[in-house]
């Protein structure tokens, strides 16, 4: 915010989205979209509140495979979904874990005897 930012829009944005993020600018406003303010959220929890993690049976195997050094094709391939489902969920997780790397996810859920 101290950059000043005029808008802000999720890549999926759809046109309506765009055209009104772009009308609240020109008016001095920001448009921030309800699941950006969840993920600001998540991310500026206090670090000393443990919350507890709960991961899939789903997340942990993608954890296990990214362990393994697999990319996301093939993740994919293994778990049977598409690379961009993979993508999402590795977003999903490094948000989950505080996290913003592949590496760092590993280093965690290694910590929290998630995986391998």
């Amino acid at each position: 915010m101290r950059k000043k930012i005029d808008g802000l829009l999720s890549k999926l944005a759809t046109k309506e989205q765009v055209i009104q993020t772009i009308q609240a600018a020109i008016r001095g406003e920001i448009l921030l979209a309800a699941d950006f303010l969840d993920f600001v959220q998540q991310r500026t929890n206090l670090p000393n509140v443990q919350q507890e993690v709960l991961l899939s049976d789903k997340e942990q195997e993608i954890l296990q495979l990214v362990a393994q050094g697999c990319t996301n094709k093939a993740i994919a391939s293994a778990i049977g979904v598409t690379q961009r489902t993979v993508e999402n969920y590795l977003s999903k997780l490094f948000v989950k874990l505080n996290v913003e790397s592949r590496a760092e996810a590993v280093i965690v859920a290694k910590e929290k005897a998630w995986i391998n």
